[in-house]
Order: C-alpha cells, then structure tokens, then sequence
C-alpha cells in the first residue's frame, strides 16, 4: 500500500478460523529522528482507519490486531509488515523568476522538494490578467532535452503572448502522489526593439 499524506488507510483481519471479535487496533510509526523505533499513532472514532499527516512524512506505518479472538480461542495477534514509507505530493517550485521578451515570458525557478516520492514532470499553464480574460490554460509539460529527467526541468519558455498585456503564471512539481501546490508569477512581455 502506498501511504501518501492525506490518504485514508483500513486494515481488516481475515483468519480462517473465523469469529473474530474484540480486535483492539494499534497504528504505529517507526522512523529514526528524532527517536528511533514504532511510536503509536492516534486513531479518530474508527480504529480500523488511519490517515498520514505531515508528521508522519518519511516514517513507515503498521498496523497490529492485538489481542483479539478467533475460532481457536482468545489471545491471539496480527500486524502487517510495515508499508513502504509515507509520502506526499511535492512542494511548490522554489524563487518562480520571470524574464519577459518579445511575446515570451521564460519561467525560471529551484527544484520542489519531493516529500519521498520522485518528480515525474513539471508543469505550467498562464492566465492574462485583463479584465473579463481570468481563465486559465491547461497544464503543459515543460518539455526537457533529450538526455536530461523531467525531474530536473528548471525553466520554461511561454510564448504566443500578447505584449503589453500582463499574464500570471503557475509552475507545479508532480510526483508519483499527484501534483503539488503551485508557485505563481506575473510578468508582461514587450518588444525592446
């Protein structure tokens, strides 16, 4: 299972023995800072469910059924094997900079923390800021050279603009937990010529 902050996680017990009653549900994490081992997590009005926070980034969670009774009798437990380690979508792109040029505008910016899993791709999309003009464009990949990962795109060109006209623009970071909180400029192309 992945555990990704915000995601809602169930544990069940299944035992061929069946009759299974009086499960009491213990969630844990264990991580390495700034003590090491499985510390117990709060659980809300459902035992059986557990939702990653912030606080859980980086750490692994289990999960035991102890004690609980079965077919055979009382006394017995469960745990599953720790899940991989928690993750959350990316941060926002870090010092967005625009540097407006003839009906273009290139975005620069500092790579997105990833919160464990890797960047997949960045994106961005534009609005002009006139009035009546506030919708938005779809996200567009940010095209990267051939050798290189789309995890180490650090700027692009968006052009077709208007000059004069005055556009924000959002850069996002996307990893395998989906895409992250944007981080947003504005700029107006013009023509020095």
């Amino acid at each position: 299972t992945v555990a990704a902050v915000g995601s809602e996680l169930t544990a069940s017990v299944n035992d061929p023995d069946g009759g299974v009653t009086g499960i009491t549900w213990l969630w844990e994490r264990h991580s390495l800072t700034p003590t090491p081992g499985w510390v117990t997590l709060p659980t809300g009005d459902d035992p059986t469910t557990y939702t990653p926070q912030r606080g859980d980034l980086g750490g692994r969670l289990r999960v035991r059924a102890d004690p609980y009774t079965d077919g055979h009798g009382p006394g017995k437990s469960a745990q599953n094997t720790s899940v991989d380690r928690v993750v959350d979508v990316p941060d926002a792109p870090g010092d967005l900079s625009p540097s407006a040029g003839d009906g273009s505008v290139t975005l620069s910016w500092d790579g997105a923390v990833t919160n464990g899993a890797a960047i997949r791709r960045y994106e961005h999309r534009r609005r002009p800021n006139a009035q009546g003009e506030d919708q938005w464009t779809g996200w567009a990949e940010v095209p990267v050279e051939e050798d290189d990962h789309a995890r180490d795109a650090r700027s692009a060109v968006v052009s077709s603009l208007t000059n004069g006209t005055l556009y924000t623009f959002e850069v996002r970071a996307v990893n395998g937990v989906g895409p992250g909180v944007a981080a947003d400029t504005t700029a107006t192309p013009g023509c020095e010529c």
